[in-house]
């Protein structure tokens, strides 16, 4: 009688930890469909931009080379430190 109790107690130990993994499954499923959704509206907004999600990172790697390029001819048509700081004609 005493092996009974042992098994019983087993199955019972067996039944929280196939419930526990039940739970578990369905909310990684719940998961899962959330981040696939995210990521069904991420590359939407991809595309809003002309961008095809597969080239994203060359076309960002684009985007900051232009920023770069742009901001060089920024400083460059800048006047001279010396004339910024009133020190010309002094």
């Amino acid at each position: 009688m005493a092996n009974m109790a042992k098994y019983e107690q087993e199955i019972t130990q067996i039944k929280k930890e196939l419930d526990t993994a039940n739970r578990l499954k369905m909310q990684s499923e719940a998961r899962m469909e959330s981040l696939k959704k995210d990521n069904e509206k991420l590359v939407a907004e991809i595309k809003e931009f002309g961008v095809e999600p597969d080239n994203l990172e060359e076309e960002i790697k684009q985007t900051e080379a232009k920023l770069q390029e742009l901001l060089k001819q920024a400083k460059e048509m800048l006047p001279d430190k010396d004339v910024l700081q009133g020190k010309v004609g002094q």
